[in-house]
């Protein structure tokens, strides 16, 4: 069995958002139920916030390399705290921009 590397980004996060983001595109098109469009919008929201605390993680560990003060670091939790309030108009936008 092959062993791999770890990551230094988060891709598998990336690629999960991704697919939240195409899964509900799908459930809304399909599906006229807001109930079960809520369910798949706060999966989207979820998979955001673990995209950027994993992004938080790794600029983290390199900006202590790196520099002693990292202003990425900063936007990412900046745009954490807006996605963990973030209502459902808004996860339509995101996911609608993010699809063209």
């Amino acid at each position: 069995m092959p062993t791999y590397p770890p990551r230094n980004s988060a891709t598998k996060k990336k690629q999960i958002l991704e697919r939240r983001i195409f899964e509900f595109l799908q459930v809304r098109n399909i599906d006229k139920k807001s109930e079960k469009h809520l369910k798949v919008a706060e999966k989207v929201r979820q998979a955001k916030l673990n995209y950027l605390k994993a992004r938080i993680s790794l600029s983290k560990t390199f900006s202590s390399e790196l520099q002693p003060k990292n202003h990425s670091s900063n936007k990412l939790q900046n745009e954490m705290i807006k996605w963990e309030s973030i209502s459902y108009e808004e996860i339509i936008r995101y996911c609608l921009m993010q699809s063209r």
